[in-house]
């Protein structure tokens, strides 16, 4: 429990207005994705709410995939020694990424360039088939939308 609180404590007093402060100016979005990437860290090692699709999905968005562990549970490593995949790659990779909802499945959104939406969302949905080849157990969509005003 006090692990629990701990990660609520740092997601509303520090994570949440990062994130605000990153958003208000558009040259502050390269700090966004560290920012957005210790909050998926959290929620998948701290709350440990999520499925390895959901935890996989937005750290490929940001070319950090190899930090998942699935060995003896699931678990993001730190990034401390990781380099993201390099940007000469075709691969887009998102600026951040995160899963979303109640947890144990859900949703999981990525922010990229308008420029790069649509061949990035190739790719992840390539990428996801790839290493989670459809079974019949449920949907997967991928889509393409604007933020608000």
């Amino acid at each position: 429990l006090v692990k629990r609180f701990e990660q609520f404590y740092q997601e509303s007093e520090f994570l949440v207005p990062a994130t605000a402060y990153c958003l208000a100016e558009s040259d502050r979005l390269a700090m966004l994705g560290a920012i957005v990437d210790n909050s998926h860290r959290n929620a998948v090692n701290i709350l440990k709410n999520q499925i390895k699709e959901t935890a996989w999905l937005p750290l490929w968005a940001r070319g950090i995939d190899h930090q998942l562990r699935n060995e003896p549970i699931l678990y993001v490593d730190d990034g401390d020694n990781c380099e993201q995949t390099p940007k000469n790659l075709p691969r887009i990779t998102a600026l951040a990424s995160s899963a979303f909802g109640a947890g144990f499945g859900g949703s999981c959104w990525a922010l990229v360039h308008r420029h790069e939406a649509e061949t990035f969302m190739t790719q992840w949905r390539n990428a996801y088939d790839e290493a989670f080849p459809a079974n019949g157990n449920g949907s997967r969509e991928f889509f393409i939308t604007e933020p608000g005003p």
